[in-house]
């Protein structure tokens, strides 16, 4: 997979970097009297490189800094106990802060590239400063793609991880009219900049770095901390830029990953980039279950098998509408394991289902063999695409291999909010650029996984949504 450095890695072992990126989405409310620089030196090459987007800038500031003490621990008692694997990893943390939450730790407030050292202070970070810079707005796709570059070109290695670490929506929208612009959008909350990336700005920024002909076709792991990421779209979305996607379909709890179970015994010589990504599953299930917690999920799902689940998925589409059991599907639909926990006003922003629960009642409800059929299509390619999942009790109580372990967008069309059906208020669920077509205050669409071409036959998930809650075009361009 890996590709030998380019002149842009070579030029780069000539010199220390001097500080050109500046964040023109900002709203240049940063730091005054930041004694900004760059520190960057081309490191040896290790196994493992593990980049980490760490956006304090919120609610979750605490928390967070919590979790790179973690790393500092887990880190000291790899080298302690491994040295041969300490060897073997580096940790790199793009770390942002914000006032007004937790005051610790020196509270400041701005931006820096930190490289993760080993440490057992559990209160205070200790790790190397390399980059310090003003406050950069974290939700944009601009800022993740200048730490992913930075990381790539100063850390090389024969693998990477990259840990995406804040709140998490999937790819959804918080309108309330369905007429008004929607915020549809993925994940990483930037309260100082008011910045939050929409699904398709995680493709851009990767899609960024793979133009920039680094030293890696595929990042080997893309992972999210955050909640409710683990849907099929936002894995479809990441196909082509990483090999193993770790993800939740329910809400994290505030604790989110032990990064020091995941680090205190990696062995990272020789671990593989699937047998990392169950090793998180397994460690976030040691952790809430000796916590007590049921209602915690987390997955690890194979990226190269992602595009037959998506065939598998139309497919599905197309026998729910030939079935002509419209009302009946719907029921069934409303059974299956659901990640807005029945509240009728979140599930318009986020209508997010266990696509094989969902499968899985459909083999049981009695339907016809051909939409059986399909149904158990989409669980066999769920086969092939889930390594490992974890759901405490509340959401089926299972850890182990098989199909669960995505969730699925499937709109509550059928039910009315505000005097209008969800579907209208879900017009961002799309493939088209929403912005080009009502305006540009209308972001963001440009959902892969919502295919359509418009000859009058349902042929796909996207286009089922349209025949059933939209068949007159009244909420978006696109049709079935």
């Amino acid at each position: 997979m890996q590709k030998l450095l380019t002149l842009v890695l070579i030029v780069s072992l000539m010199f220390i970097s001097s500080c050109t990126f500046s964040d023109d989405s900002s709203d240049g409310s940063g730091d005054s009297g930041i004694n900004r620089y760059e520190n960057y030196v081309t490191r040896s090459s290790v196994e493992w490189v593990i980049m980490v987007y760490l956006d304090g800038d919120n609610n979750l500031e605490s928390y967070l800094n919590a979790d790179f003490n973690e790393m500092e621990q887990g880190l000291y008692d790899l080298q302690q106990n491994y040295p041969s694997e300490y060897d073997e990893v580096r940790i790199v943390v793009f770390y942002d802060r914000i006032s007004g939450y937790y005051t610790g730790d020196g509270d400041w407030t701005n931006t820096r590239f930190y490289e993760a050292e080993p440490d057992n202070d559990s209160s205070t970070i200790n790790s190397t400063i390399i980059a310090n810079y003003d406050e950069l707005n974290m939700g944009t796709a601009e800022t993740l793609t200048f730490f992913i570059d930075k990381a790539i070109t100063y850390y090389p290695a024969n693998k990477y991880s990259l840990i995406i670490s804040n709140h998490g929506d999937g790819a959804r929208s918080s309108s309330t009219l369905p007429s008004s612009p929607a915020l549809s959008r993925g994940g990483v909350s930037d309260d100082t900049d008011n910045g939050y990336l929409y699904l398709d700005q995680f493709r851009e920024a990767f899609a960024e770095v793979s133009a920039k002909n680094l030293s890696v076709d595929k990042l080997d792991i893309i992972s999210f901390d955050c909640c409710l990421m683990a849907t099929t779209e936002v894995a479809y979305e990441l196909r082509n830029y990483g090999e193993y996607f770790v993800a939740s379909m329910a809400n994290e709890s505030g604790y989110g990953w032990d990064y020091e179970r995941i680090i205190e015994d990696l062995a990272a010589s020789t671990i593989t980039a699937e047998n990392f990504a169950i090793k998180i599953v397994d460690e976030y299930e040691a952790f809430h279950s000796a916590s007590g917690y049921t209602n915690q999920t987390l997955s690890a799902s194979n990226l190269s098998n992602i595009a037959a689940l998506k065939t598998a998925i139309d497919s599905l589409g197309d026998a729910m509408y030939d079935e002509s059991q419209k009302t009946s599907l719907e029921s069934t639909r409303e059974a299956s394991v659901n990640f807005f926990e029945s509240n009728n006003t979140i599930s318009v922003s986020c209508p997010y289902f266990d696509l094989d629960d969902f499968c899985d009642n459909i083999v049981a409800g009695g339907y016809s063999p051909g939409l059986s059929t399909a149904a158990n299509n989409v669980i066999t390619a769920l086969d092939a695409v889930i390594v490992k999942a974890y759901a405490g009790s509340y959401y089926g109580g299972y850890h182990d291999t098989g199909s669960r372990g995505l969730s699925i967008f499937f709109s509550r069309g059928n039910l009315i909010y505000y005097s209008s059906s969800h579907y209208a208020y879900q017009w961002w669920y799309t493939s088209l650029d929403t912005q080009s077509q009502y305006g540009s205050s209308f972001k963001y669409g440009n959902v892969d996984f919502c295919t359509y071409d418009d000859d009058g036959n349902v042929e796909t998930w996207k286009e089922l949504h349209e025949a059933w809650y939209d068949s007159s075009d009244s909420y978006n361009d696109d049709t079935w």
